[in-house]
């Protein structure tokens, strides 16, 4: 494969390894902090970062979508909260598959709204890779003991989160075509801390933000971040929507490598199946028919 078939790849892969690896950390940082205040944090911290590398790709747009941004934000920041409370409502076995489905949203929507031209092979190929994202994600042990409800307020809220970062991911395209790739990266940080802000100042209980925080966890996490929601923007500028988000979204399988491998998390068979699917799955959106 030449380098031009290779550069999409290597684009969506390195958003993929960010918040697989920000996965594994971010569970460390919500225990000592919490999840909202985790997630603050986060976001705070990379606004911060992506403005000390403003200098370097800055450019103001012709024509500012001041409503598109102020949507980014208030998605990015409201269905993170959501998340917390899916989590807190529903069970963890059976929200973390729903809300993984999110990829999808984002396919059916940069083909209907973008005019995304799949072919059969790709139609396949993000199917089985999505499909493998849930199987990945689903923790079989449990599932097996857990009485499914599909109208717990958790599920429908973890519905909604897909539906979220759906519309949110596939919204990045057409704005980072609008008003470029950097300008739409900060300008969508900073609507989301402000969204963010103004949640935790109509909170009951605020807790204090900096107590307890793991500053050798947070800041990786914050720099990884970066990286990936940055190069995440700057790919969907150039290539399909479709493509870039399924890829980007399989970050649970470095996730799970990384328990294997590293925090000596035993694998469970159906999660190497699932693996060995996402990785068919991501080598058949290589093929150009």
């Amino acid at each position: 494969m030449s380098n031009v078939i290779l550069l999409p790849l290597f684009l969506s892969l390195i958003p993929m390894f960010g918040w697989g690896l920000i996965s594994v950390l971010a569970a460390n940082l919500s225990r000592k902090v919490g999840g909202f205040n985790g997630g603050l944090l986060i976001q705070l911290f990379a606004f911060l970062g992506t403005l000390l590398i403003s200098p370097i790709f800055f450019s103001l747009p012709e024509k500012i979508n001041w409503f598109g941004l102020i949507i980014q934000g208030i998605l990015g920041a409201g269905t993170y909260i959501l998340y917390c409370q899916a989590l807190e409502k529903g069970k963890v076995p059976i929200v973390v598959p729903v809300v993984s489905a999110w990829a999808f949203i984002s396919v059916i929507l940069g083909v209907i709204f973008l005019g995304e031209v799949i072919s059969p092979i790709k139609a396949i190929s993000i199917f089985i890779t999505i499909l493998g994202i849930i199987i990945l994600t689903i923790n079989w042990n449990k599932i097996t003991r857990t009485r499914i409800n599909l109208f717990n307020p958790g599920v429908l809220l973890a519905l909604l989160v897909a539906l979220g970062w759906g519309f949110s991911f596939f919204y990045l395209g057409p704005l980072t075509k609008q008003m470029g790739w950097f300008f739409t990266t900060i300008g969508s940080r900073t609507f989301i801390i402000i969204s963010f802000f103004l949640a935790y100042f109509l909170r009951p209980q605020q807790s204090n933000l900096f107590q307890g925080v793991p500053w050798k966890v947070l800041l990786p996490i914050a720099a990884l971040d970066v990286v990936a929601f940055t190069t995440y923007n700057l790919a969907v500028s150039r290539y399909y929507v479709s493509y870039v988000s399924v890829i980007s979204s399989a970050s649970p399988l470095v996730a799970v490598v990384l328990g294997e491998f590293w925090l000596k998390e035993k694998t469970t068979r159906w999660q190497k199946f699932a693996i060995a699917v996402i990785i068919l799955g991501i080598i058949g959106l290589q093929f150009k028919n």
